[in-house]
């Protein structure tokens, strides 16, 4: 019955955030169509101030149009297009609610995703559960940091998952043992709540680990997953 609970709820948080992330690659494509119009404007412009050697005008354009265009072209959201390559839904929708979350906070937000997300040697709700609790664990502590951000990348080899997730921490150096702790909680520590609960997820299955790390301001989290049997 807990189970079911969960996977009902689960459900339910899924279509919601599938909604919005449909929302906002509708939100991209008009906003990159608007920018291409106006790119087009802009190349016109400097033909004109090219052919006619103006060096003023074409100084003018660059610094009035061209740089605050590159502004739109970096823009942070536009990585939320990378989660093309998650497929499946449930994790598809954690990853755009917590990195929507991350970006509105204003989190360095940077998504190195390039091969197809399958995340297929664990059930889906623990992977659900434990992505959910080193995400927010994540941005919590880099939002307490001088300069928050973060990283999450995905790596794909043979028969191996890797998901990394690396932030900002306020201190230069975290101290991992007590992390793991029953009822161990530290706002300041950044990687207190829910890794206990992480562990015993992870230990329901032979072929995942978590490694874990801390120095010159950054705390990584590397989970591994092996293609083999589960229990």
């Amino acid at each position: 019955m807990e189970t079911k609970r969960e996977l009902d709820e689960l459900k339910d948080f899924e279509l919601q955030n599938i909604e919005n992330y449909a929302n906002k690659i509708e939100e991209m494509y008009q906003g990159l169509r608007r920018f291409r119009h106006d790119y087009l404007n802009i190349l016109l412009s400097m033909d004109q101030a090219i052919k006619i050697g103006n060096l003023e005008l074409i100084e003018e354009t660059y610094t009035k149009i061209m740089e605050p265009s590159k502004e739109k072209i970096n823009a942070a959201y536009y990585d939320l297009g990378k989660l093309k390559h998650v497929k499946t839904s449930a994790i598809k929708s954690i990853l755009y609610n917590k990195f929507s979350y991350a970006t509105r906070e204003g989190v360095e937000l940077e998504i190195e995703i390039n091969d197809d997300v399958t995340i297929q040697y664990t059930r889906l709700l623990d992977t659900v559960r434990i992505l959910s609790i080193l995400l927010d664990n994540a941005i919590e502590a880099a939002l307490e940091s001088k300069e928050p951000r973060l990283l999450v990348e995905y790596i794909k080899e043979t028969d191996i998952e890797r998901v990394i997730i690396e932030n900002s921490t306020k201190v230069e150096r975290v101290e991992i043992a007590p992390l793991f702790k029953e009822n161990y909680t530290t706002k300041s520590g950044n990687r207190g709540q829910g890794l206990a609960t992480v562990k015993r997820l992870i230990g329901h299955y032979p072929n995942v680990s978590l490694k874990t790390s801390s120095r010159d301001y950054t705390f990584t989290q590397e989970l591994v997953l092996n293609k083999e049997e589960k229990r």
